[in-house]
């Protein structure tokens, strides 16, 4: 499809700093953000497998990795409403959990 790779960079970048900027508000629950593109990963500072099922819980499905990374892998037709609503449930969730 045309524009395909323009329109994975641009929303994988919008999704990497959004989850930048609720990883800086949560440092004891996400300690950095990993990935390229719409591959991303979050490496917690909790344990994966909790964070994967406080968002789960919340309707938004992820994937555990090695190395205590939660993995992150939407279609590649997201557009900035998914974005959105993906941050969204991390930025409750971890308020949540950080309460």
């Amino acid at each position: 499809k045309p524009g395909l790779l323009d329109h994975v960079s641009k929303f994988g970048e919008a999704f990497h700093k959004r989850l930048q900027a609720i990883a800086a508000r949560y440092p004891k629950i996400i300690s950095a953000v990993k990935g390229k593109g719409l591959m991303l990963g979050l490496a917690c500072a909790v344990t994966n497998a909790d964070l994967q099922a406080r968002v789960r819980e919340a309707g938004l499905l992820t994937v555990g990795a090695a190395g205590n990374v939660l993995r992150i892998l939407p279609p590649l037709i997201i557009d900035e409403s998914h974005v959105a609503e993906a941050c969204d449930i991390f930025e409750k969730v971890c308020a949540d959990w950080d309460a």
